[in-house]
């Protein structure tokens, strides 16, 4: 069934096919977490994320001959499609145009002949995709001005305006998702949906989402390069970086810059662990668990000056390993001052968030206190909390100062414009690394895939979902290997398991 049929698939993919968005459903899930998990700013039990599912159809530019028996809107079986109970369709069924929790977008089978009848459509050599993304916004502004429920009331809107639609390269659904009202200022809702789209994208190549990545035409190169190798790239931009609705100028597209090319891509990703911060002992105790179990970074919660003992102790048993300290804005600017020297000495990969924003202090004199303290002292100080959205990081990398972010694919609004913000950090010699937000495996996978960007300099929050959660909502289970994420299956790699959305 494989053989030279499915090599001469893969190039036609990725000479240009396009994948048409059938349908589309949501479902907002509670994961239970193993234990409860402190930050500095609240103490989560559980964590509410929002799952999409996009389903899709490869090869749109010759659905006209071949097989019948799969329906062309829903994917699914025969006798299924669209109906009450058909694939992709909510517990109850599916009202047809309408758009609602767990049916998500509207089927566009409503619109077609034959599609209210179950009656498929042929589809000739087109193969059935389904792509995955997830909402990872908190049920309240604790940690960012975004919530949950507002990107909740807005995923019928944004999966409205991809399903039906044939989309010629992953990037357009960035522009389509900001055209609708209300979503320009919700990135981490569009970063629910985008992300399915590359899905659909690197499985209709054939290839893990970290190495379509690496194979994407650059700087207005419309021919991709080999498998693992990128395509011919032209220096200039390759679009508006960080851009704003119907792509017009972002908030970092003035910011001259040459797109990056990726070196062999890895078929793994380094996983990264935050370890809790106790009595010496144990805290190393913690530390040697998590090396011995191969994740080459540990992240620790500091907050006090006396701190520093754990992570000297830390870097005496550990010389080779990255630690990075996280203050979460916990220390006065004054008492900073005093440990700068101390906190160089131990050799971090970065200390992130050490002081925090004054009440109505414009973002900008913040930035330009943070970078005072850059001046003074080696060890980078890496910005995360700080930053909210696209708006934000402008404003940060005006200072030139500031040469480490911690990188949330949500709140740049989805792939595509986290992939402009790390060209543009591998330009600038700028570090940065992917950082978590208590997320299962579907936002894991993407970040994982995003840390084989070169710009990269640490490892990635990127660990088992057991670590945290009381059960794991993926398929296959998301477990690293030896401290490292396999990224070897074609797109993210895992999916939602049916259960979640109603489908046993």
């Amino acid at each position: 069934m494989f053989g030279a049929g499915r090599f001469a698939w893969r190039i036609a993919c990725r000479a240009g096919a396009r994948v048409k968005i059938l349908s589309g459903r949501w479902r907002r899930v509670a994961l239970p977490l193993r234990a409860p998990v402190r930050t500095a700013r609240t103490t989560l039990t559980s964590r509410d994320v929002l799952f999409v599912e996009l389903a899709g159809a490869d090869g749109v530019d010759g659905v006209a001959e071949g097989e019948a028996g799969t329906c062309a809107s829903c994917a699914g079986e025969p006798g299924e499609a669209c109906g009450p109970g058909g694939a992709g369709s909510p517990p109850g069924g599916r009202e047809p145009g309408g758009a609602r929790e767990a049916g998500g977008g509207r089927c566009p089978c409503a619109d077609e002949p034959g599609g209210a009848t179950g009656r498929s459509e042929p589809v000739g050599r087109s193969r059935p995709l389904r792509g995955y993304g997830e909402g990872v916004a908190f049920e309240t502004g604790w940690y960012l001005p975004e919530t949950l429920g507002e990107d909740a009331a807005i995923l019928p809107s944004l999966l409205d305006a991809l399903v039906g639609r044939e989309i010629a390269e992953p990037r357009q659904a960035d522009a389509l998702l900001r055209a609708v009202p209300g979503a320009e200022n919700l990135p981490m809702a569009r970063a629910a949906v985008e992300p399915a789209v590359w899905d659909l994208f690197a499985q209709a190549a054939g290839l893990p989402l970290a190495e379509y990545l690496a194979t994407l035409p650059r700087g207005g190169d419309s021919t991709p390069g080999a498998a693992g190798v990128p395509g011919k790239t032209q220096h200039g931009s390759r679009g508006p970086c960080l851009r704003q609705r119907g792509g017009g100028d972002g908030p970092l597209s003035r910011i001259g810059r040459k797109t990056t090319r990726w070196p062999a891509v890895p078929k793994s990703a380094a996983g990264g662990v935050v370890v809790p911060l106790g009595t010496q002992a144990d805290t190393l105790a913690a530390v040697a668990a998590a090396t011995n179990a191969g994740y080459e970074r540990v992240k620790l919660k500091i907050s006090e000056p006396r701190d520093l003992c754990a992570l000297r102790a830390i870097r005496a048993s550990h010389p080779k390993l990255e630690v990075i300290a996280d203050a979460n804005g916990a220390f006065a600017e004054r008492d900073f001052a005093r440990i700068l020297d101390e906190l160089d000495s131990i050799g971090l990969a970065c200390i992130e968030e050490p002081i925090a924003r004054e009440p109505g202090e414009p973002r900008e004199a913040f930035y330009g206190r943070l970078a005072a303290a850059q001046l003074r002292m080696a060890t980078p100080i890496c910005l995360d909390e700080s930053w909210t959205n696209a708006a934000d990081l402008a404003l940060a990398l005006a200072h030139a100062e500031l040469r480490c972010f911690a990188v949330k694919m949500a709140k740049l609004g989805g792939i595509g414009p986290t992939l402009d913000f790390l060209d543009l950090a591998a330009e600038r010699g700028i570090a940065v690394w992917m950082g978590g937000m208590f997320d299962s495996g579907i936002s894991k996978a993407a970040h994982a895939a995003l840390a084989c960007h070169p710009a990269n300099a640490f490892a990635g929050d990127i660990s088992d979902t057991a670590r945290y959660f009381a059960e794991d909502p993926c398929l296959p289970p998301f477990v690293l290997e030896a401290g490292r994420l396999p990224l070897v299956r074609p797109g993210l790699g895992w999916t939602v398991r049916p259960e979640v959305f109603g489908v046993s």
